[in-house]
């Protein structure tokens, strides 16, 4: 959960929308009120961070 809470806010929103409610990244894109391409590299850029994170 650390992790996570060092992200930034919309990498957070984008990555906890994706996980939690399980929506399709058009529909996600369709609640933050953003592109599908800003969709997509949030949550590449998240998981990401994430990823460097965990192997710390």
């Amino acid at each position: 959960m650390a992790a996570v809470q060092k992200l930034p806010v919309r990498q957070r929103q984008v990555l906890a929308l994706g996980y939690y409610d399980k929506p399709t990244l058009p529909e996600i894109s369709a609640l933050l009120g953003c592109p599908l391409g800003t969709v997509k590299s949030l949550a590449h850029r998240g998981l990401g961070r994430l990823r460097k994170d965990m192997e710390k």
